[in-house]
């Protein structure tokens, strides 16, 4: 075609129609010849049972403000072909909150309570309204092969919240509170194991649990609750083969390894690699109120760490990150996002890696608070050079770099990775990736801005970096792949151009045919050293010539 028409009055912006033209169709056979056939355009769909399919058809949401799309629950009967419609504007971001059955039932969330339906009898009950707390299920775990309920034995389903753990009995319609959450326990979900299918019948059944203080347990249940396991280093992988369970985990004082646990609940180390840089690893938790709120921070010391010395510090700022604080890593200079907490340790630098907690309508200014107050708390129990401070982080973090320093003069030297700087451009522009305006971000992600722009334009635009660049004294290295349509690569040539026209001192870094991450391995390398050579040249007094080969401002 010569042209492309886009109409404001379409269902769906023209781009994503094109690119979701998937067609399913069903046949149904009889005698070798065609009895029935349907054919669905745009749909997801599940089997329940081996007589009905549940549809999940979002062809009548596009607002695109959310990350995933509502979607109508369909059933439809196989032997007929009908459909109907069962449960009417579901968030689909809540899948893994619908689990079916092997007897034609399925539960869901929805409006913070559990729901029932039952397909031979046609009807859905509320399984939760009686508990006055309500339900509240957490989106995020430790380990993402999780589920918040299970059927079990055909007769109980079990319902796990923060609050705790319910049972509800198929037979007698009765709901029961079998745990109740506490601190020493946080979070409890049932453990899907590498290779369970979500909606597997199992004979016997884990349930998993995660405290604020990462402390992460697994227990076998539901006739009686039994703990087996506990541990407080990163786990990255349970399997079960053979009745015994197998749990990969890692620790950033403990090299990974895997633990087998047998029938008896005897827990073993298998397979353990050694490490000799353990030893030279040292970090400090620092806990801090702002706005309110517990915000913790991770302080990674350098390698072989003098007391009688002062040592220069990198800030990486994204999101949450103390959960991290048992990421093993090795020390090395290929990272796809330019970073690599231990390279910089081994190299004489601490490492501060603070949690950000959004409030509504701030991400920057959150950005800033939950940045500078554990950089002083920091700079009050460790030899830290507080004019040796440097600033980095990537794509969300990579915004608030960017907001962050036209807000203060603390940093030294920056790095700002394929990271927003226009938000108002940014906010009316196409995800090319997953051909969606960026709306979402904005209003249901990690900006928190709680509002369309035209209902909030000043809050908006006081969170901008392009607005206040006119304060920037700090030199900053940007970067991006020139194939980056995650945060659109223009963000960062249009933060260079603005910096160049106000004579501010720094670089961008463009590398052909890359992405929002850095995935050649030459050209990683390249972007790590690059920045190693940054925070060298402005921390450190390295000469580095490319760097110091700049043009006269």
């Amino acid at each position: 075609e010569d042209v492309e028409i886009w109409d404001t009055s379409d269902d769906q912006i023209i781009i994503q129609k094109l690119k979701s033209q998937k067609e399913l169709i069903f046949i149904q056979l009889n005698n070798g010849e065609v009895k029935n056939r349907i054919s669905l355009t745009d749909v997801n769909y599940e089997f329940l049972g081996t007589q009905y399919l549940l549809i999940f058809d979002k062809n009548r949401y596009r607002s695109y403000r959310h990350l995933r799309d509502h979607v109508d629950v369909k059933l439809m009967d196989l032997e007929t072909m009908n459909q109907k419609l069962i449960v009417e504007d579901f968030d689909d971001y809540n899948r893994n909150k619908l689990i079916l059955s092997d007897h034609n039932k399925f539960i869901y969330f929805k409006e913070n309570n559990w729901w029932i339906y039952d397909v031979l009898e046609d009807k859905k009950k509320s399984l939760t309204t009686s508990i006055k707390a309500g339900f509240s299920v957490d989106d995020y775990f430790k380990n993402e092969a999780f589920q918040p309920a299970k059927f079990y034995d055909n007769s109980r389903v079990f319902l796990t919240a923060k609050e705790g753990i319910w049972e509800y009995n198929l037979h007698t319609k009765k709901l029961k509170q079998l745990i109740q959450s506490t601190k020493q326990t946080g979070t409890f979900t049932f453990l899907v194991t590498k290779n369970q299918a979500k909606n597997q019948v199992d004979e016997i059944i884990y349930l998993q649990s995660l405290n604020e203080n990462n402390q992460y347990k697994i227990y076998k249940c539901c006739d009686r609750f039994n703990e087996i396991y506990n541990t407080s280093q990163d786990v990255k992988k349970v399997s079960l083969k053979n009745k015994n369970l197998y749990v990969m985990e890692q620790g950033y004082l403990k090299s990974p390894h895997i633990v087998q646990i047998d029938e008896k609940n005897k827990a073993t180390i298998r397979v353990e690699a050694a490490n000799s840089i353990i030893q030279k690893r040292r970090f400090h938790e620092i806990k801090s109120t702002i706005n309110g709120k517990s915000v913790k921070a991770i302080l990674y010391y350098p390698f072989d760490y003098d007391s009688t010395k002062y040592y220069p510090m990198i800030v990486h700022i994204y999101q949450k990150q103390s959960h991290l604080v048992n990421d093993f890593q090795i020390p090395e200079i290929s990272s796809a996002n330019g970073f690599n907490t231990d390279f910089y340790t081994s190299q004489g630098y601490f490492v501060l890696r603070p949690d950000i907690i959004v409030e509504i309508n701030q991400p920057g200014e959150s950005a800033l608070q939950c940045t500078l107050e554990p950089i002083n708390k920091a700079l009050k129990i460790a030899n830290i050079d507080k004019d040796k401070i440097g600033l980095i982080g990537h794509s969300y973090g990579g915004f608030e770099v960017n907001y962050i320093v036209n807000r203060t003069n603390m940093f030294k030297a920056a790095v700002s990775g394929s990271g927003v700087f226009d938000i108002v451009n940014w906010y009316f522009s196409m995800g090319w990736n997953g051909s969606k305006p960026q709306f979402w971000r904005y209003e249901e992600q990690f900006f928190k801005m709680n509002s369309m722009f035209y209902d909030s334009k000043e809050n908006y635009l006081k969170q901008s970096p392009l607005l206040q660049l006119e304060n920037l004294h700090t030199p900053v290295l940007i970067w991006t792949g020139k194939e980056d349509y995650q945060v659109n690569w223009e963000q960062s040539v249009s933060m260079y151009l603005a910096m160049r026209l106000l004579k501010k001192e720094g670089k961008l870094l463009l590398y052909p045919n890359e992405k929002h991450v850095i995935m050649n391995p030459s050209k990683a390398k390249d972007l790590n050293q690059r920045i190693i050579n940054w925070f060298d040249f402005y921390l450190k007094n390295t000469e580095i010539d490319w760097i110091k080969n700049k043009r006269q401002l």
